[in-house]
């Protein structure tokens, strides 16, 4: 199955982004609403056994609930974006997150597969060969302090991802309380 942990968002905030992505100069691949959410490590497909230990591994999580905001869009790929995403601003508790949760499936023989610099962020969408990215950069540079709201971060899920031809829908396997 198809793996990763994240951080989930309130009713509210997904509501505002979705209403965001339908502005997007297309065509471009959009985030439903109901699947936004801040990923902290994505590991492909795992065995029941693997799983088990990802999940065993966020016992060992002992951080405080924090406060986070969503403000402001930006893009992954320079010139030609790739992804877009809003960004997510929280003193660097998320990365300290990211990194605590590494740690501790690291010392289970877990490794995720980021391969980059861990930035904490929300995608809005993917854009495809054929979207512009003129049009696009423009859309970014205007909504760069877009404000989406803040919330409390108290828990981390493990999610199951099952990819269909309507998109990509999402199970809770696990949620671990901050």
């Amino acid at each position: 199955m198809r793996v990763f942990t994240a951080i989930s968002l309130p009713d509210e905030i997904r509501g505002r982004i979705a209403a965001l992505a339908r502005a997007l100069p297309g065509p471009v691949a959009a985030v439903a609403k109901d699947n936004l959410h801040i990923t902290l490590h994505f590991f492909g497909e795992r065995r029941a056994s693997e799983t088990e230990s990802i999940i065993g591994s966020l016992g060992a999580v002992h951080q405080e609930r924090y406060e986070a905001d969503v403000c402001g869009v930006s893009a992954f790929g320079g010139r030609t974006p790739k992804v877009v995403f809003a960004k997510v601003s929280d003193g660097g508790r998320t990365a300290q997150l990211y990194r605590f949760i590494s740690k501790r499936l690291g010392n289970a023989g877990i490794v995720g597969e980021e391969g980059r610099d861990y930035v904490p962020h929300v995608t809005i969408a993917r854009t495809l060969r054929t979207s512009p990215s003129s049009a696009i950069n423009g859309f970014v540079a205007a909504h760069s302090l877009t404000e989406f709201g803040r919330f409390t971060v108290c828990s981390v899920l493990v999610m199951k991802s099952t990819l269909t031809s309507a998109g990509p829908t999402y199970e809770t396997l696990f949620e671990h309380k901050l």
